[in-house]
Order: structure tokens, then sequence, then C-alpha cells
């Protein structure tokens, strides 16, 4: 028996000692046996005993087959249009991640702007603003698409932690990435998986926020912030190196593989 085997059994037997063990009066057994089927989906997903995905709809259907929540009940969170809208946009980012296009982006920008270590962070503060609106994953933009970028780019520069050259470029780089990130995770109602939660609550106070006018509203402070970050910090906490022309070769050697990889 290996080891998933072993969790998966484990989070059920969780789940079901919690549904046959005595509860308070004051909680009836629908309610008590909804909790034994919550801890023991959020234990698989803890564990890791099953993706996400499947541990989710394992407990939704757990829900349905022992009557615990009418079909209607178990599936009202997802009649909303923002649900949909966030699946369809994890679904165009699996896209944009796996042909390379967000890369290609990055090194388009850095071609432009490349010249100088603060194009360089521009370029990427760029790059994660036109990928925020399709990619609702904070951590899949910074780790899927610009952090292998910035890597690249401080390993050109031999600007390396475990050689004590991180401040040459590599460090400001990350902060900026970072920094940036953040706040174009707050900009758009898909650049962020916990952003239609807010949409959501709004519902309840009779407050409609939509695609639009959340970037709207957003657009004004967060455009400052970002105008803003890459100065700031290459004053406060400057790189080492302040011209970068390598960069523009090495990013346009990038497009010219990633294009002849697509065309095979």
């Amino acid at each position: 028996m290996n080891t998933k085997t072993m969790k998966l059994i484990i989070c059920i037997a969780v789940g079901v000692a919690i549904w046959f063990s005595p509860h308070p009066i004051e909680i009836n057994n629908n309610a008590w046996h909804l909790l034994s089927i919550f801890s023991s989906t959020i234990l698989m997903i803890l564990m890791q005993a099953l993706p996400m995905g499947a541990a989710t709809l394992s407990g939704l259907t757990c829900t349905i087959l022992t009557k615990t929540m009418t079909f209607d009940m178990a599936f009202s969170g997802y009649k909303g249009t923002v649900p949909w809208l966030i699946l369809i946009a994890f679904f165009i980012a699996h896209g944009i991640i796996k042909t390379g296009l967000g890369s290609r982006v990055a090194y388009r920008f850095i071609t432009i702007l490349g010249r100088k270590t603060i194009g360089l962070a521009y370029g990427l503060m760029l790059t994660d603003l036109i990928l925020a609106p399709v990619i609702p994953s904070l951590t899949a933009r910074a780790g899927g698409v610009l952090y292998p970028i910035v890597k690249s780019l401080a390993s050109a520069f031999d600007s390396l932690p475990d050689k004590k050259t991180s401040k040459k470029i590599g460090s400001y780089l990350v902060m900026c990435v970072f920094q940036c990130t953040v706040v174009s995770a707050s900009m758009f109602l898909t650049s962020m998986a916990a952003n239609p939660l807010v949409a959501k609550l709004a519902e309840e106070v009779d407050a409609t926020v939509t695609w639009m006018n959340w970037a709207i509203a957003a657009s004004i402070p967060g455009m400052c912030c970002l105008i803003i970050i890459p100065a700031l910090l290459f004053k406060i906490y400057p790189p080492e190196l302040k011209e970068t022309p390598g960069a523009i070769d090495m990013a346009k050697k990038k497009i010219g593989t990633n294009g002849a990889h697509d065309q095979r």
C-alpha cells in the first residue's frame, strides 16, 4: 500500500469518526454530518491525499449521496458568473504559461527597455500588468513566468546568492517583482483567486462589483504604485550594475529560441 493510499484512508477514517461520534444536542444531524465531510475534505487537501479539485468534488459528491445537502444547495456557489469567469481565466492562464507566451511578452519588453537595470524592472512590471487580468494567480505569474526570467537575468550578470553577488541586479529585480505583483493582484477581479470573494461579499450588502468597475476604480492608485515602486527601490535598494546592455541580446536570443521551438 503506497503513501497516498494510506493518507486517503486516514482522511476518510477521520470523516467517518466525526460522522458517528456524539454531538451536542444544539447541533442537528445534517450540520454535524456536513462538518465531518468538510473536515475530511480539508484534510485530503492538507495531506495532499488527492489534488484540490478531486478532493473538493469528492466532498460535494459525498454531501449529495448522503443527502446532507441537496444538489442545488451543494452547487449553489457555481451558479454565479464570477466563479465561471475565474475558471475560464485559469484555463487561459494555463495556456499562456504552457506555450511560453508570458515569457515572450517579458523578453519583448526587455528588448525595448533593457539597456538599464531600472528598465528591466519596468519591463517585468509591465509584463505582470499585462498578464494579471488573464492569470488569476499571483503565484502563477510570479513563480511560473517572472521568476525564471529574473533568474536568467541574474545568472547572465553573475548576480547569484551563493557567490555573494546578488546585489549586482538580482536582489533589486526580485524586490521589484515581489512588490509589483502584490499591487497588480489587487487591480483586476481576475488577477487573484481571492478577489471574487470580495465581489461576493459586496453582493451581500447590495453593492455591484463587475470586472470593469473594479479595474477602473483600481487603475489610478494601482498605476501610481507600479510607476513609483521600481524608481523608489532604485534609490533605497540600488543595484550595483546600472547599465545592462547585454540583457537585450539575451532577450533577443530567447525570443528566437522560443519562436523556433513553436514552429517545430
